[in-house]
């Protein structure tokens, strides 16, 4: 599943992957995006995936007009996530416990940064991916990251290296 050539594209790409259950944090993945439309924060939020909540992100997609787009594509096969992961600039992902953290790591692995809630898994990921995950305690916080990030290009030569390693 993982890109190893990056798909240029036009302005801030979110990417929300992954189950949309109450674990997952979805209640403040949907906090964050009310507050990146409230802020009017230009950026395209891809929501990857199916689950009980996916109807709550249904209002936000109907926003055509404001500077927030949200789509909402459901579940994908692994050459569409693979190409979600080519083309977004920041993978996110605020639930409250992680295990390993694959998703994590595949957009790492990626080329894309990853915000994250802090918790054991994902603390396991910054510790072996330094520079390439943010974490942080809730939706403000996340809100706050988002508002001030500006994406990287990123070096194929290292991204490279890190997949070898990996």
């Amino acid at each position: 599943k993982i890109p190893t050539i990056r798909t240029p594209h036009q302005g801030l790409s979110l990417l929300v992957l992954g189950r949309l259950h109450p674990e997952r944090g979805i209640g403040e993945i949907l906090e964050l995006i009310e507050m990146l439309v409230r802020g009017r924060v230009e950026c395209t939020i891809d929501v990857v995936g199916e689950g009980p909540l996916k109807q709550l992100f249904e209002p936000l997609v109907n926003n055509t007009s404001g500077a927030t787009k949200v789509i909402l594509h459901g579940q994908k096969n692994e050459m569409d996530v693979k190409s979600f992961l080519a083309k977004s600039d920041l993978l996110i992902s605020l639930a409250p416990k992680e295990g390993y953290g694959l998703a994590l790591r595949e957009a790492v692995l990626s080329g894309v940064h990853v915000l994250a809630r802090r918790n054991n898994g994902t603390s396991d990921v910054l510790l072996r991916f330094p520079g390439r995950i943010d974490l942080i305690e809730n939706a403000s916080e996340a809100f706050e990251f988002v508002k001030r990030f500006k994406p990287v290009d990123e070096d194929p030569g290292e991204l490279a290296e890190i997949r070898n390693d990996q």
